[in-house]
């Protein structure tokens, strides 16, 4: 029977809708349920939780105070687009924490992607699980600093690193995915100072990516252009570490970098405060830490091992790159140590080894699953993935935590202080200007209220040690500094530790 082309395009047609009817209900869909509770998690904090210390000093930076321009607090994608995104929508907590939520958006976004070219359809939303949750991770996406926006960036830059290995890939659709991987690795870096390390350790991966490809694609006709082209690109890349790294030796030199940090080890001071913080910073755990703490152990043994492997068959696949780029990210602080005596990172400064390691993690298990022959195995496989992946999203919601940050917990009740402060004053028709006397911890986020709330009767706070005023904002043990003939008690928090006051006059 002739057909005329009709049958088979009729196929065609029909084998494109069920391919992305399966997408959708297999993928997209299961990716949406994951993500989407977690994206309206954030966006509840970032419009309701107080401002906190350092995006005070943030919002400074970003309206021209130079005051701390010069320190680690001024990440500088950030500042800019606090400066943008307040300008456009006004400087509520939620517009200035915009960026770090669309950050999370793309971050989904390029790990689902990255996920999704694994081909492994059975365990890939349980591995987009363990890669988008994590209760610190939520919190820098929910605020106005610019370490969500380096992981955003940074797993855009994975990516275009992971497009790479693409073997059918032309010399200019490789040239195009290169400068992107470079150009998103040093957004990375300029949101988040601390990602220089990370696009440091992935140069030399790209180097070898670039020599693989390099046997395989470039003749005679165009080596000596296509040479030519990697090195102006590398050239550009390097040019455009430079005024990091000034800096960087800047804050070095005015003792700002040994601020935040500690000289423990790598283990303890960087892995295991990762660990404590992936538990939102609960101490009384020591049966769930260790089991946390050998589980990475083990999974980075599980990763050397396949590596090794790997490089035995000289199967130089996207783990092997991304666990090689993992190795050289472990390293760089220890070097730093030694060498420029910089303490080791932890915290919020070692934020980036969370996603990095879920993506060792991730291509490690999907290579694991893929090469696994018995079906014994393979169900093994999905079992202990879907144990950890259980345990992550439990984590998460058993750690929720609607009101504060826990980096910086002391701003709990900052934002209903001020409101406080107002409504006494306004009860009492009081219109002249009132003086508030706090703990220097309290000072960002009481000017950043009374600039955008325009509170033009509060007078600016400065940190210094306690002075007469109208109002006292003090730590319980600051009680007995208060210089005040006769105080009043508004509020205790006995979450923080924190107690408002005012002066009772005449």
């Amino acid at each position: 029977m002739p057909t005329n082309g009709f049958v088979p395009n009729y196929i065609n047609m029909n084998s494109s809708k069920t391919n992305k009817r399966e997408l959708v209900f297999s993928f997209i869909l299961p990716g949406l349920l994951i993500a989407l509770p977690a994206l309206l998690y954030i966006i509840f904090r970032a419009v309701n939780l107080s401002f906190t210390h350092d995006e005070s000093l943030s919002f400074f930076i970003a309206n021209g105070d130079t005051t701390y321009a010069q320190t680690p607090n001024n990440h500088l994608v950030n500042t800019f687009l606090m400066r943008v995104f307040g300008g456009l929508f006004g400087n509520s907590e939620f517009a200035l924490r915009l960026p770090n939520i669309l950050a999370f958006i793309l971050y989904c976004l390029a790990g689902l992607t990255i996920i999704r070219n694994l081909k492994n359809p059975e365990i890939s939303i349980i591995l987009f699980a363990i890669l988008a949750i994590n209760c610190l991770m939520f919190e820098f996406f929910g605020l106005a600093r610019g370490y969500g926006l380096s992981m955003g960036m940074l797993m855009v830059s994975f990516y275009f690193f992971t497009k790479l290995n693409n073997q059918t890939l032309t010399i200019k659709v490789y040239m195009i995915f290169l400068v992107f991987t470079l150009l998103f690795s040093q957004l990375a870096l300029y949101a988040n100072f601390n990602a220089l390390n990370i696009h440091l350790a992935m140069i030399p991966a790209l180097l070898f990516s670039i020599i693989q490809f390099a046997k395989r694609k470039i003749n005679k006709q165009n080596k000596i252009a296509v040479i030519i082209l990697f090195i102006s690109v590398f050239v550009v890349d390097l040019a455009a570490l430079i005024p990091a790294i000034a800096r960087l030796k800047f804050m070095e030199s005015i003792n700002e970098l040994a601020v935040f940090g500690d000289h423990k080890g790598l283990m303890q001071t960087t892995i295991k405060s990762l660990i404590t913080s992936f538990y939102y910073h609960q101490q009384d755990f020591p049966v769930t830490f260790n089991i946390m703490l050998w589980g990475v152990v083990s999974v980075f043994v599980m990763g050397c091992l396949w590596f090794l492997r790997n490089l035995y068959f000289k199967d130089f696949n996207n783990f092997t790159l991304i666990f090689f780029v993992f190795c050289l990210y472990l390293l760089a602080p220890v070097l730093q140590e030694v060498i420029f005596k910089i303490p080791y990172p932890l915290t919020r400064t070692a934020i980036l080894y969370f996603p990095v390691f879920s993506l060792v993690f991730i291509f490690l298990f999907s290579e694991l699953f893929s090469a696994a022959k018995n079906i014994l195995l393979k169900a093994s496989l999905i079992v202990m993935l879907t144990g950890v992946s259980t345990f992550v999203v439990y984590t998460a919601y058993v750690k929720r935590n609607f009101t504060n940050t826990s980096e910086w917990y002391y701003d709990k009740h900052d934002k209903e202080m001020l409101e406080l402060i107002a409504k006494d004053r306004f009860s009492c028709k009081n219109p002249d200007s009132v003086i508030i006397s706090n703990h220097w911890t309290f000072t960002p986020v009481i000017n950043f209220y009374r600039v955008t709330r325009n509170y033009v009767w509060l007078k600016p706070v400065i940190k210094e040690d306690y002075k007469k005023a109208d109002y006292y904002i003090c730590y319980y043990d600051d009680v007995t500094k208060i210089p005040g003939d006769s105080i009043q008690l508004i509020a205790k928090y006995d979450d923080i530790s924190v107690a408002l006051y005012k002066e009772l006059k005449p």
